[in-house]
């Protein structure tokens, strides 16, 4: 009996199907409730009708049948090849236009790698999309590289067990991997925050503990995925951080190994176990920097961007062509479920799902004629962030502290550094420097890739368009221009380019392929030299995580407490959080709206000093200014300070805080607590 073909057997698909459905529903109106509930300042009850309302929601979609569109043999990637006999096709020209442009390339990347500066890269680049798109081979014939329909063959593995599978991959590599991140001082607070101003949700700031303190920034409230720590920890009386570093985390990882499963099923029917896995290697690979996708893969998926990078975005990507290739109606409402959905884990889909969708939508429009006029239906698909866009921008802009004015080399400069921000480890820089301008010229080594070029000068126009950097910065990103880059859903790309390849059936190829992939999981930059290995439920620093806790302990909500951030960043997180001076320095430029600005001056220069950016102090010589510390300690009423002795001007300061009344209650570690009692001051 013959096997049947992989794009035709779906026994195994429904079940995924099913989970995937139930999620996106779940989510979609889940986040919607939130909406509804923080932007009229609700009671934190309001969101058990919500959470009803969601389950409802997620139970219904999964009895649908949404197999075809997982299944359409149209999403079938083809199979490539090497046609040797074009080369002659290529002409005098055409072969020194394709060197001409190599040599321009190199040297762009030279000037780039060197001073950062993107505007000679992105020029070539763009040259270099044109060219292509111009001189390529416009037939098979004349093309070195020719697609053809890949034969299926037999289906390697239920999706199915493929998904239990890499379920339980996604889990243990998450469980047994920790990569602490001091952004949950604000991301856990608003969790706790909520359950302790149950009156009315994101009313105030709860980070610094100060009673009425306005709410940081309106773009938090988009945020549905904290609350839904905070209501699971509320129902079942766990903690706030266990439920938002182990519940919350697990159910999101077994969602994404069902958008995984799907996603690569109806690309790689045959092989589409070997290409999630190609998926996963190049997240791991792919963790060299701060705004990097692998940054926010897997071991970061107890805050929002991990699961907004690393599962929407490519869900986006893939809905976005199933709705224009084929026209589905289908795919258009689950897009828009995507979209809403991803407002949730983080407001930076407020613009990256958007633009993830419209650099797809600019090749289509380009492209086919009978495909012209179905990207205008995808403005159908972002109605709720384009409204949630106005609602922030008209009632609530940004504070002068999020606008950044740069000149137009500075511009350039950190559009370039942007880059490094991306791949941070010099080789991956480089490695993705030339995948940009072999994508640019993609077009001149056949017909069928002229979407990729046209992809890419998109790309180039749209989102790495130096000329646009300012505007981007103050109207849309508030300053985190390298966001925009996650729009492309890189990892999700590479590992398809990686599936092409893997079609080929060489086994010279297979072989590279797996040598190279594997080594860049374990090279410099990979995940494997940030995580620390061994089980970890909670992803904290142990030692600073532990002190903080003794720290907090100590103190009642009268006191005040100074300690250096990696302290500081997680005593907010507790659910009895005591008042702190400052949580993170990264805050207080969001601040502007919330202190005079003397007060937050002050402010600054005390956190900023006690953690070690001097500021307006000199950190070189301490002594000079430990009469101003006493002055700044009795402004914002500091009763608690934490010393680490390796600090060199903390313990030059210990004998003034010592005048001040200041006695040593604890100590673990490189650390001391000292405690001013009432009637002290």
């Amino acid at each position: 009996m013959r096997p049947v073909p992989a794009d035709q057997d779906t026994s195994g698909l429904r079940p995924v199907v099913s989970v995937f459905l139930f999620g996106l529903a779940f989510l979609c109106t889940w986040t919607i409730g939130v909406h509804i509930a923080t932007f009229n300042a609700l009671p934190l009850a309001a969101l058990y009708p919500a959470l009803g309302l969601a389950l409802l929601a997620g139970a219904l979609a999964s009895r649908l049948d949404a197999t075809a569109l997982f299944a359409s043999p149209s999403m079938r990637l083809p199979a490539i090849s090497l046609q040797l006999s074009a080369l002659s096709a290529l002409g005098p020209v055409r072969l020194g236009v394709m060197v001409l442009l190599a040599a321009a390339g190199a040297l762009a990347m030279a000037v780039q790698y060197k001073t950062s500066n993107l505007l000679p890269l992105w020029a070539v680049a763009s040259i270099t999309a044109l060219v292509a798109l111009a001189l390529g081979p416009r037939r098979q014939s004349d093309s070195l590289i020719v697609v053809k329909e890949c034969e299926p063959g037999p289906a390697p593995v239920s999706p199915t067990l493929a998904f239990v599978l890499f379920a339980l991959l996604l889990l243990g590599f998450y469980f047994f991997t920790s990569v602490p991140d001091a952004d949950d001082s604000l991301f856990l607070n608003l969790a706790t925050g909520a359950l302790r101003e149950r009156d009315a949700l994101f009313a105030n700031d709860t980070m610094l503990g100060i009673p009425g303190l306005s709410f940081l920034k309106s773009t938090y409230r988009l945020e549905s995925y904290q609350l839904l720590a905070a209501v699971i920890a509320d129902l079942t009386g766990m903690r706030v951080i266990m439920a938002a570093h182990a519940v919350l985390p697990a159910l999101m990882l077994i969602w994404t190994a069902s958008v995984f499963v799907l996603l690569h099923r109806a690309l790689f029917p045959a092989h589409f176990p070997v290409t999630m896995l190609f998926h996963l290697m190049f997240l791991i690979a792919m963790d060299g920097a701060f705004q990097s996708w692998g940054f926010h893969a897997i071991p970061r998926f107890f805050q929002g961007k991990g699961p907004f990078v690393t599962t929407l975005l490519p869900l986006i990507a893939f809905l976005t062509v199933s709705a224009l290739r084929e026209g589905r109606w289908s795919a258009l409402a689950l897009l828009a479920a995507a979209f809403v959905a991803s407002l949730g884990f983080t407001a930076n889909a407020i613009y990256a799902g958007p633009l993830t969708a419209a650099l797809i939508g600019v090749v289509f429009l380009l492209g086919k004629p009978q495909t012209r006029l179905r990207p205008f239906r995808l403005v159908l698909t972002i109605l709720y962030p384009v409204a949630l866009a106005a609602i922030l921008l008209l009632g609530d802009p940004p504070p002068a502290g999020d606008m950044h004015d740069n000149s137009v080399a500075e511009v350039v400069t950190l559009a370039g550094s942007g880059l490094w921000g991306l791949f941070g480890s010099p080789y991956m820089h480089a490695l993705g420097l030339a995948l940009l301008l072999a994508a640019a010229g993609a077009a001149l080594a056949g017909a069928a890739l002229r979407p990729v070029t046209l992809y890419t000068l998109v790309l180039l126009l749209l989102v790495m368009n130096p000329f646009l950097w300012d505007i981007y910065n103050r109207a849309v990103t508030g300053g985190n221009n390298t966001r925009i880059y996650w729009a492309v859903p890189l990892p999700f790309l590479l590992s398809l380019g990686a599936g092409l390849l893997w079609q080929t059936r060489s086994f010279l190829l297979r072989a590279l392929l797996v040598a190279g992939l594997a080594g860049l999981a374990v090279a410099p930059g990979s995940i494997f030299y940030k995580t620390t290995p061994g089980l970890a439920l909670l992803k904290v620093p142990a030692q600073d995580y532990r002190f903080a806790k003794t720290v907090n302990a100590l103190a009642t909500d009268a006191d005040v407490i100074l300690a250096p951030e990696e302290i500081a960043a997680w005593i907010p997180t507790f659910e009895d959080a005591r008042p702190v001076v400052e949580a993170r320095e990264l805050y207080l430029v969001q601040r502007g709206g919330q202190f005079a600005r003397d007060d937050l001056l002050q402010r600054a220069t005390l956190f900023m000093f006690w953690t070690g950016e001097p500021m307006l102090w000199r950190a070189d010589k301490p002594l000079e200014r430990l009469d101003e510390l006493g002055a700044l300690l009795g402004r914002f009423a500091v009763s608690i300070v934490v010393l680490d002795t390796e600090r060199p001007y903390h313990m030059a300061s210990l004998e003034t805080l010592r005048a001040l009344g200041f006695a040593e209650q604890a100590a673990a570690g490189k650390y001391r607590v000292l405690k001013r009692e009432a009637g002290q001051e």
